[in-house]
């Protein structure tokens, strides 16, 4: 029980500690918050693709909504994503 405890409070530090880095202006979150942006949008693309797939070849049905909400929530991780290093490109 406590390994599970501890499981979920690191979990939850490696996903919030860099943007609150980033919120507090550490350096530690311009570093790791471009990459948790980045592997957010691609994780949730390829969710939504295998979600896909499998409603195509009849595994699962039901799947297009999921799918749709990942590609939005990828777009969205994508922009600010873009967002975040066109403003770091302009403050050099």
């Amino acid at each position: 029980m406590q390994g599970r405890h501890l499981a979920r409070g690191l979990l939850s530090w490696i996903i919030v500690h860099p943007y609150r880095a980033l919120w507090r202006g550490r350096a530690l979150g311009f570093v790791l918050a471009p990459v948790l942006l980045g592997f957010g949008a691609l994780m949730t693309a390829t969710i939504a693709f295998l979600t896909v797939l499998m409603e195509v070849r009849g595994v699962a049905e039901g799947g297009y909504p999921v799918a749709v909400t990942m590609l939005a929530v990828a777009a969205l991780s994508l922009a600010l994503l873009v967002w975040m290093l066109s403003t770091l490109s302009r403050k050099r």
